[in-house]
């Protein structure tokens, strides 16, 4: 998969080279400054290996494995997401070669279409996807070795957050029966096009920081802040035998049939596509916020509709009973602590391979500086 990836670049793209830069080490005045090209190296490689750890963990931990390989059906769905984005870029493109006069927009596209970077893009969403799916097999792998045990501790910090008032009380006003149905695919389709945005960056310490960023949400933070806070969320608070504290919450019927499968799933323990239980973090306000910084660093006149997309299902997530605020508010912080301590690292590792291109002269006029 790393071939591939990597593969699919353009020369100027893939290879390591030197390019001038802002100066980012302290030089006299009048010098040139040259900095280290990065390469998707620098997060494909820990991508490959965080995705294949969770998929041996949840293979070799599951009583029943061969069931879990159902869930590779949403592969290809998944991948419907790129394909989808793609076509909309080509639909605009399209209109407005056409608004321009042009007579043949769909030859001119094909001469334009940068198929390299397609090529690339689908073979980065389809690791995507798989580390999806790997955590999608993990989860109720966790089910399984980690009881439940947390959901009155986190029940209790929402209501002293919140001055003695259940956050989703706050919210009810959101629900309706197009709630439920609104709160997966608005989080989705705008989870899909930030990162394919991100990825058709050119390479850089922001770029690796945020694709890599990602990945370590699904695979390290969401994994290990469940086992540590192993809770269900107010939707399955009663069924866990807690009492009915959220027994007024009112998500609706699209809520109500997930909620149902979930379930179902938990207590026969044949799981399916896309279930297990998990509130504490909330992945899906993990992600939003990880939506919301990528479109706020790479696309920011998209910023305002992104952003108010997530902010709204952020709010459904408590509303619909789905998550705890906290579960919310670690998950959003843990996106922003992760993203910032990598790119702390590779910008700190970007300066040390320039400080030593710095003294080397062979390296300055161009030869290639960075490991292979």
């Amino acid at each position: 998969m790393q071939e591939s990836l990597t593969g699919a670049f353009h020369d100027h793209v893939l290879t390591p080279h030197l390019t001038k830069q802002c100066p980012i080490l302290p030089i006299e005045e009048g010098k040139e400054v040259y900095s280290a090209s990065m390469t998707d190296r620098s997060w494909i490689l820990p991508a490959v290996v965080l995705t294949a750890i969770n998929t041996c963990l949840a293979l070799a931990l599951y009583p029943k494995p061969e069931s879990l390989l159902l869930s590779l059906k949403l592969l290809p769905l998944m991948l419907l997401g790129t394909v989808g984005g793609l076509a909309i870029v080509v639909f605009g493109k399209t209109l407005r070669l056409m608004k321009g006069g042009e007579d043949a927009p769909l030859r001119k596209l094909m001469a334009w279409a940068d198929w390299p970077l397609v090529r690339y893009l689908l073979l980065a969403m389809a690791l995507a996807a798989m580390n999806k799916i790997a955590f999608l097999w993990l989860k109720p792998t966790l089910n399984i070795h980690v009881p439940f045990w947390a959901d009155p501790l986190l029940a209790d910090i929402d209501k002293a957050l919140f001055l003695g008032n259940d956050p989703w009380r706050l919210l009810t006003w959101l629900n309706n029966d197009l709630s439920g149905f609104m709160y997966h695919p608005m989080w989705y389709f705008t989870l899909i096009g930030a990162l394919m945005i991100v990825l058709a960056q050119k390479p850089s310490a922001e770029k690796s920081a945020m694709v890599l960023s990602y990945f370590g949400l699904w695979s390290v933070v969401g994994p290990m802040i469940h086992i540590l806070l192993p809770a269900g969320g107010p939707v399955f608070y009663e069924r866990l035998g807690y009492g009915d504290r959220f027994a007024l919450i009112d998500g609706g019927p699209e809520t109500a049939s997930a909620a149902d499968y979930l379930w179902r799933g938990f207590t026969s323990g044949q799981f399916e596509m896309a279930s297990g239980i998990s509130a504490m973090p909330s992945l899906h306000v993990t992600m939003a916020v990880w939506t919301m910084l990528c479109i706020w660093k790479f696309k920011r006149s998209w910023f305002l509709p992104v952003a108010a997309s997530s902010f709204y299902v952020i709010a459904l997530s408590v509303s619909l009973g789905w998550h705890y605020a906290v579960d919310g508010i670690v998950g959003g912080a843990c996106a922003l602590a992760l993203y910032y301590a990598l790119l702390s690292f590779f910008e700190g590792a970007n300066r040390a391979t320039s400080a030593s291109a710095l003294g080397n002269p062979t390296a300055r006029n161009g030869a290639n500086i960075m490991p292979q």
